[in-house]
């Protein structure tokens, strides 16, 4: 971070913008360090709560699939060209488990699994991350 800021700060202006390239090596060095500490805190745990969130994230959307995708399936099988097969949605999970088991429920869970974990997650550390900068902007 130190080295970030004395790349944009001018060389004339010497370490932390003092005027006429003056610098105090003790002070500001134990300065920068201590700011290059509290950044790489401040980072590690921003990047920790995105972990923790988008974890949470991938839970629910894996609990989420487990429930509906049932009834997904049976959504599927009643708009296929079978559809005329069943009567409603308990005549078609019936049949569906006569002929397939459980398992016949939750075909196609894969790609859906995917395709919601990777979506809820996203959603979950994008709202974390959102309401902190909002939080912060609002301190300031």
């Amino acid at each position: 971070m130190v080295h970030l800021i004395e790349t944009i700060v001018p060389a004339s202006f010497g370490k932390w913008g003092q005027a006429g390239g003056e610098r105090e090596q003790g002070g500001q060095e134990q300065a920068g360090a201590e700011l290059d500490r509290v950044a790489s805190a401040s980072s590690n745990n921003h990047v920790r709560g995105l972990v923790v969130s988008g974890g949470a994230g991938a839970v629910a959307g894996a609990v989420s699939v487990a429930v509906t995708q049932p009834f997904d399936t049976a959504k599927t099988n009643m708009q296929g060209l079978h559809s005329h097969r069943y009567r409603g949605l308990v005549d078609c999970l019936r049949l569906t488990v006569a002929e397939d088991g459980i398992a016949g429920l939750y075909k196609g869970v894969g790609p859906r699994l995917c395709r919601v974990i990777v979506e809820v997650s996203a959603t979950f550390a994008a709202y974390d991350a959102l309401v902190k900068a909002i939080d912060s902007m609002l301190e300031a």
